[in-house]
């Protein structure tokens, strides 16, 4: 795939749109693949990469498509990868809020919209964020060893 990559690359310098838009496509098409092929990986930290890469420059699409991914790490053995992805769940909600009804279509794997209060007058020097979840991920939380 990497000889695709680099072709990709060449068309997107291309001065013709249409060799733009081609070449542009091709690449969030692999990179969209690359990230599921990351999240499914047995290395907890390939799957920590891909989540990290998710959170930060996760589009619409990408959360839409990488929903039901992210969900399943939620129940992951390793507690290190439950971790990342509980963060990552706030930013699939926020870009794709319709990940909640599609969580909840499902009975099994039911994950509640979590509140998020932001208090900035208890102490002046601070932000103080509390994050509370429903039943089910707040005990997946408290699994969770920092």
């Amino acid at each position: 795939m990497a000889w695709a990559a680099f072709h990709a690359v060449e068309v997107v310098s291309s001065s013709r749109f249409a060799h733009k838009r081609i070449g542009y496509h091709v690449i969030a098409q692999s990179f969209s693949d690359q990230l599921r092929k990351d999240l499914n990986s047995s290395n907890e930290y390939e799957v920590s990469l891909a989540l990290k890469c998710l959170a930060r420059i996760g589009t619409d699409d990408l959360a839409r498509d990488l929903t039901s991914v992210v969900f399943t790490l939620l129940g992951s053995s390793k507690a290190f990868v439950r971790k990342k992805s509980i963060g990552v769940v706030l930013r699939v909600f926020d870009k794709y809020p319709d990940a909640v009804k599609k969580s909840q279509d499902d009975d099994d794997d039911f994950v509640p919209m979590p509140m998020v209060l932001i208090d900035q007058d208890a102490d002046p020097e601070a932000t103080i964020v509390q994050i509370s979840f429903g039943d089910r991920l707040g005990a997946l939380i408290d699994t969770v060893t920092l």
